[in-house]
This record gives structure tokens, sequence and C-alpha cells, in this order.
């Protein structure tokens, strides 16, 4: 699963099966890591990608998010 920062991504890790993975997109202006207690605790994968300040919102590097989910497979 793959989502924004927030407390929305908790309607994916619900449904999310043991072996599954939690990629979380992360804005550049504040840190969160609440999810890889109960990813950890579930038997799934977590990662995240840190995004860059665009004006008011904040851009995700496509590439990096390949490069990451690559680590998953690995």
């Amino acid at each position: 699963m793959i989502g924004v920062e927030g407390s929305g991504l908790m309607h994916g890790i619900l449904p999310l099966s043991p072996g599954g993975g939690l990629l979380v997109l992360q804005p550049p202006n504040r840190f969160s890591a609440i999810f890889k207690d109960l990813t950890d605790r579930d038997g799934q994968r977590f990662g995240f990608v840190v995004g860059l300040p665009k004006e008011e919102d904040f851009w995700i590097d496509p590439d990096e998010v390949e490069r990451t989910l690559d680590l998953f497979a690995a």
C-alpha cells in the first residue's frame, strides 16, 4: 500500500496481510513513523520517501518511490 502520511493510512493497514508492505509518502516539514510499530507487529514491510518542498505543498520523486519499492522485493 502507498499513501501520504496521515490517519487515512489506517484504512489500508487494517486489511493488509502479513508479508504486505506500506510505503509512506512523507511531507518534508514533518515526520511520523507511528505506522512502523504496526507493520512490525503484523509482519509487514515498512518504508518511506520524504518529499521535497514545492511552493506550499511538496513533491515526491517517482524514481525514489521506484527505488524504495525495489527494496521491498529484496
